[in-house]
């Protein structure tokens, strides 16, 4: 499950069960850039610093390396998700 915030790509798939808002409210968005909502909710300091662990690579970067560690990474359909929007946008 990724999300962009800003120029940033995001794995939360581990962090999903654990927001304090709860699931559902990150699900909505997966696939989409949260910096609008991400800001306007008003997140703490903790939960800024908190999201860099979850930190894939930069979303414009046009790298396509497709390495084990990506793939591990971001998980098999969001990387190949991801690589189709990079050269096929049809697919946002």
């Amino acid at each position: 499950m990724w999300v962009y915030l800003g120029d940033e790509i995001y794995n939360l798939s581990d962090f999903i069960m654990k927001h304090p808002g709860g699931h559902d409210i990150i699900l909505q968005y997966e696939g989409q850039d949260i910096s609008k909502v991400f800001a306007e909710i008003g997140h703490s300091e903790y939960a800024i610093q908190l999201i860099e662990k979850y930190h894939v690579r930069d979303s414009y970067s046009k790298s396509t390396s497709f390495s084990y560690t990506n793939i591990f990474k971001i998980g098999f359909i969001s990387f190949v998700i991801y690589q189709l929007q990079l050269y096929y946008p049809v697919f946002v």
